[in-house]
């Protein structure tokens, strides 16, 4: 948490969350303090991998990977919402 407060005094505007191997419930706690941070500080957050964590989180968006895609884009659209970003 202090490396990300840290990155955005700095100026950066966007974070990705990336927590291979943590369980959800523990992921999910950090993502809630994350993204109470990027709030703070004006900046954006995207969570890696998981779009039930994303939208449990708020997060700004989900970043899915190539394990991932298996998910068709219109269909997760529609669970998430026009607002969130999908990156692939």
């Amino acid at each position: 948490m202090r490396r990300a407060e840290a990155a955005m005094k700095g100026g950066v505007r966007l974070l990705q969350m990336r927590e291979k191997g943590m369980g959800f419930r523990r992921a999910l706690k950090r993502a809630r303090a994350l993204r109470a941070l990027t709030r703070e500080h004006d900046a954006r957050l995207i969570i890696n991998d998981s779009w039930q964590m994303a939208v449990e989180s708020e997060a700004d968006g989900v970043h899915l990977g190539r394990e991932d895609e298996a998910f068709r884009l219109g269909e997760l659209r529609s669970e998430i919402g026009d607002e969130m970003i999908i990156g692939i």
